[in-house]
């Protein structure tokens, strides 16, 4: 499963900077028109490579069972709590 997401995002990434590489050719050629699209640009390559790296090492070192999501929302450090141990008699409030 791992071997097969790696492959898929890998091939998804290459995609995603050749029409990176494009859109910065682009962005050089026509940098005259606007004074913006540099700072987009920069924009743009750090984004994609913060995604780039954080995917790669979600897929290499997360947790990729059924429903990790679940599982986090789910955890708890404490024990249940049994209501019929605890004396609301001796429960006073300031």
């Amino acid at each position: 499963m791992q071997l097969i997401l790696l492959g898929f995002f890998t091939l998804v990434m290459v995609w995603v900077w050749i029409f990176f590489v494009i859109l910065s050719i682009h962005a050089r050629k026509f940098a005259n028109f606007s004074r913006f699209i540099n700072k987009w640009l920069s924009f743009l390559f750090i984004f994609l490579l913060f995604l780039s790296i954080s995917w790669y090492v979600l897929i290499l070192f997360g947790d990729l069972s059924e429903n990790p999501i679940w599982n986090f929302l789910n955890w708890s450090s404490t024990k249940p709590i049994n209501l019929k141990e605890i004396d609301f008699s001796k429960n006073t409030t300031y």
